[in-house]
């Protein structure tokens, strides 16, 4: 006896409330059965589109595979459409992405794609967490990829998918401060002056990259760059500062030292961490002190506190360890 119509049968006699439970479950406990339910639900330009999305990821021509399926999903937003866009705008973008490298004129499409996924996402929003960990695989482990605007997300993540993404970002410096410590070991002059270079300026930044190159044995490097940090328009004129600069490097070595315990104490983003951050920084005010540097502390001070201004825990611990703020932030 085939069981199937009798099933069918008692399905029929079901009332409508207790079928959709009844395909929620299922739904709930197989993706796939989820995926058929959903394509059986969807409008018929929907339904094309993923049916042209299974196929783009081996198309010869992407370009003319996923055109139609963005024009798609433009006018539906376009037309206030109630079904939730997001899955298919999200696939659209990764199978964009998987074909960077492999296919031309993709660049284009994939901007115009992530930002149909915005909209999608605004209209009904992802959970937050997932939401902030594809933006941050994106923006740090995808190379090739146009940059996320993240205004365009800032609805759909909410304070959740914010407060997710700030707090990996503010574990920046740690991870800054051991690629510097990975160049310094490993001889890498290359990348510990660009690293060097990409932080704010400050005279010690400076003398620590004349000396780097200096020690590489690249004297003319050092000279020009000696010459560029004290604002001199001639190379030629900067040789007689390099005697200086080797009268103090352990003072200059020790700044650097102190600052980059800074930077980590702040990163572990604790009270207890803030108040020992703003102990280290009272010695560092002494350290510029002895060097005659004083003005250089106030200019990374100012520096520190506008880019940790959100941080108040830490602004309290700065003023009760006694640190004169700058002029104009008090």
């Amino acid at each position: 006896m085939n069981p199937i119509p009798d099933l069918r049968t008692r399905l029929r006699a079901l009332d409508p409330a207790t079928l959709v439970d009844l395909l929620c479950e299922q739904a709930e406990r197989d993706p796939a059965f989820a995926e058929r339910l959903r394509a059986s639900a969807e409008p018929g330009d929907l339904a094309e589109v993923r049916t042209l999305l299974d196929g783009a990821g081996s198309a010869a021509d992407i370009g003319a595979t996923i055109v139609p399926v963005l024009d798609t999903l433009q006018r539906l937003l376009d037309a206030g459409t109630s079904a939730d866009l997001a899955p298919l705008a999200k696939r659209t973008v990764d199978t964009l992405g998987d074909a960077l490298g492999r296919a031309g004129a993709v660049d284009s499409l994939l901007r115009r794609a992530i930002q149909l996924y915005a909209r999608a996402c605004t209209a009904h929003p992802p959970p937050p967490g997932e939401l902030a960990e594809w933006i941050l695989r994106v923006e740090f482990d995808s190379p090739g990829w146009p940059p996320i605007r993240l205004a365009d997300f800032a609805a759909a993540l909410g304070e959740k998918g914010l407060a997710h993404i700030r707090s990996y970002v503010d574990k920046q410096p740690v991870a800054t401060r051991l690629r510097e410590d990975l160049a310094e070991i490993s001889g890498d002059v290359d990348t510990l002056v660009r690293i060097l270079a990409a932080k704010p300026p400050a005279r010690e930044v400076s003398l620590r990259i004349v000396r780097v190159l200096r020690d590489a044995g690249r004297h003319t490097e050092a000279i020009a760059y000696a010459a560029k940090a004290l604002g001199r328009g001639k190379p030629s004129v900067a040789p007689p500062e390099l005697p200086r600069q080797r009268e103090a490097p352990d003072n200059a070595e020790e700044i650097a030292e102190h600052r980059r315990q800074v930077e980590e104490l702040i990163a572990r983003g604790d009270a207890q961490h803030y108040r020992s951050a703003a102990l280290e920084l009272r010695k560092l005010r002494t350290l510029h002190r002895r060097a005659g540097t004083p003005e250089a502390f106030a200019d990374y001070l100012g520096e520190l506190l506008s880019t940790h201004r959100r941080k108040t825990r830490l602004i309290t611990e700065i003023r009760n360890a006694r640190i004169a703020f700058p002029r104009g932030r008090r």
